[in-house]
């Protein structure tokens, strides 16, 4: 079974129990207007362009084959719509201004990748973590990827947005230790206006996996405009103590993940925001939930 990766990360604090190995899958369905990992949202493989390591030398203009390139005041332009996403440019990049961010691999070679730490997971309890994107649209890669980890020996952890068939949850639960899930909002206006997406089916699919019996993480990434208001507060505390959850995690908003957009060649969609902004969001989260007899730990600082 073979499927489209991003990258993989060592040695995560975050992203579940111990140290861990973070596998990132690429497709999300998506479009989170704060996604700090914007290259992970397409499936397939993406051009990046790093302008700050480019010698506008010209090599990419000449190897490409369907003129999607130019070269204006030092910078690439890209007609995107046109590449058949071939490589030759990055190949022939002498910087690695321009490389491929996506790669095609076997299920096989990223557990095997994985097991290199495995003397870390055995000190710290820790294990793999499956995040994105969205691990769940790639289901049947997924799936290969959890038996193989569970064949190893491995505690596994999926981080996941929730927003997915049933069915493919379901099929890969026996395999998943651990699930860290993404509570973005609990409005449908707010969230399809905001990442496109289907508030219904993520609170359907988070009650449905906390029926499991399994390990489940609630986590709510806090972004400021979107989701810190009183109103969203009380709709995320009404639909918490419904489902008898009293400890979550916040995830405050960082713009690590702007300049990525850029070298996609895209815009990023959030407001500028200040790191002011994004505490007082987190402290007022906390103090609503609080009165809901809600518990809140804040990671990523």
């Amino acid at each position: 079974m073979h499927g489209y990766i991003a990258n993989i990360q060592r040695f995560c604090i975050h992203d579940g129990p111990g140290i861990r190995t973070t596998v990132f899958l690429k497709g999300c369905p998506l479009r989170c207007r704060w996604c700090a990992n914007p290259e992970t949202q397409a499936l397939l493989p993406e051009l990046m362009y790093r302008r700050g390591f480019c010698m506008a030398c010209g090599n990419c203009l000449d190897s490409c084959r369907r003129d999607v390139l130019g070269l204006e005041s030092g910078a690439l332009s890209y007609a995107a719509e046109r590449c058949d996403l071939c490589g030759c440019c990055a190949d022939v990049c002498p910087k690695g201004a321009l490389c491929m961010n996506g790669t095609y691999v076997s299920a096989g070679s990223v557990i095997e990748e994985v097991m290199r730490d495995a003397d870390v997971f055995d000190a710290t309890c820790g294990g793999v973590t499956f995040s994105g994107g969205e691990p769940f649209f790639q289901p049947q890669f997924l799936k290969a990827l959890l038996d193989l980890s569970k064949k190893a020996g491995l505690d596994t952890v999926v981080e996941t947005s929730a927003h997915a068939d049933w069915e493919n949850i379901e099929n890969c639960a026996p395999g998943i230790d651990h699930f860290i899930c993404d509570l973005k909002h609990a409005d449908q206006k707010k969230l399809e206006e905001w990442a496109c997406g289907n508030a219904g089916l993520v609170k359907a699919n988070i009650s449905k996996i906390m029926a499991l019996g399994k390990d489940v993480l609630i986590r709510i990434p806090v972004i400021p405009e979107f989701n810190d208001d009183a109103h969203s507060a009380q709709a995320f505390a009404a639909y918490l103590n419904q489902k008898c959850v009293r400890k979550v995690e916040l995830l405050p908003y960082h713009p690590l993940g702007e300049a990525k957009y850029a070298f996609l060649f895209r815009q990023a969609a959030m407001p500028e925001i200040d790191r002011e902004s994004t505490e007082a969001a987190v402290s007022d989260l906390i103090a609503a939930l609080g009165k809901a007899g809600i518990e809140t730990v804040v990671s990523g600082r």
